[in-house]
């Protein structure tokens, strides 16, 4: 996340116990996505791609919803789906 004011939203929304926030790069190679992915215990993310992989890979995930969505995301159990209100975006 390189929006400052998505950190501070997560931040003060999210209780992280004993983590940290590492940015996983934008990576154009699958594989090398899902070795990024893989190497987290959580996953804190806006985007859909990430979100499928660490899906795929039974990882708590926590989306952030910057964009309205017509569909509903399903998580089975192991994360949340948070709004972000418009003037963090």
């Amino acid at each position: 996340m390189t929006n400052i004011k998505l950190r501070e939203f997560v931040k003060a929304n999210l209780s992280l116990k004993e983590s940290r926030l590492w940015y996983i790069p934008y990576r154009k190679n699958f594989f090398k996505k899902v070795d990024e992915v893989n190497r987290c215990n959580s996953i804190i993310t806006d985007d859909l791609y990430t979100f499928n992989i660490a899906l795929a890979l039974r990882k708590e995930i926590y989306f952030l919803e910057t964009v309205r969505l017509n569909f509903r995301l399903e998580l089975f159990k192991k994360g949340d789906v948070f709004r972000v209100p418009k003037h963090l975006i």
